[in-house]
């Protein structure tokens, strides 16, 4: 059965295990509309007292969600962390991190949510756990370090983590995202070479599936490479 039978019949509490059940898939894919109208459809006493709801609906919303995100995902994190649930804790932390980054909070702030997520993936090195949470925090990590300006040689380094863990687990969209970020820190640490070579690695034939998303930010980092070259 799926999600919208349970809406529609009100069975709310079956809904969002259903929706907590598909949220990843959902993510992954990119469909964060449908992740959005589904969250939204439940009362907001289930909502708010779920911190995977909290997190997922705070995900959907990643783009347009601004300042707002920001105090949903600290509040999942919260309780995430009072839980023990880890694998909340680097969810919630990874996209924390990438909404600070749109909403430009400062470096400091932004260093600090980096640290704890470093902290965590610390503790699972080792660990076979949780995967493709771990490959999405170290993602994240690099973002926040490159994009947040807060230590753009850390952020190569985290998006080579990032882009090993997801090659493991062959993913892609990650992988690609990853060595996006990683072109992205070269351009911002001037050094246009490395950043050619690193988006020729990302050829449209071996990357054909991937999500609109990242070839739109694969152009983007092109437009910013000729820009420094004075094209």
């Amino acid at each position: 059965m799926s999600v919208g039978y349970y809406l529609d019949l009100k069975e709310y509490d079956k809904a969002a295990d259903m929706i907590k059940q598909s949220a990843v898939e959902l993510i992954v894919k990119g469909e964060f509309t449908t992740l959005k109208q589904w969250i939204d459809r439940l009362p907001d006493s289930i909502v708010q007292n779920d911190p995977w709801l909290i997190c997922y609906l705070a995900i959907a919303w990643r783009v347009n969600g601004g300042i707002r995100n920001v105090e949903n995902l600290l509040r999942s994190l919260s309780m995430f962390q009072e839980q023990k649930n880890i694998r909340g804790a680097m969810l919630a932390t990874a996209y924390l991190i990438e909404a600070a980054v749109f909403v430009r909070e400062p470096a400091d702030k932004i260093g600090e949510w980096i640290s704890q997520g470093e902290e965590i993936l610390s503790e699972l090195s080792f660990s076979p756990l949780f995967s493709w949470t771990r490959s999405v925090l170290w993602q994240y990590i690099s973002f926040g370090y490159i994009a947040g300006d807060v230590d753009i040689q850390k952020g190569i380094s985290a998006c080579q983590n990032a882009r090993l863990l997801a090659k493991k687990i062959d993913n892609r969209e990650i992988e690609f995202n990853s060595s996006i970020i990683m072109a992205f820190g070269y351009v911002k640490a001037g050094n246009c070479y490395e950043a050619e070579k690193e988006l020729k690695r990302l050829s449209s034939s071996t990357y054909k599936n991937i999500h609109p998303e990242y070839h739109a930010l694969k152009i983007l980092i092109k437009i910013d490479v000729e820009l420094k070259k004075g094209n």
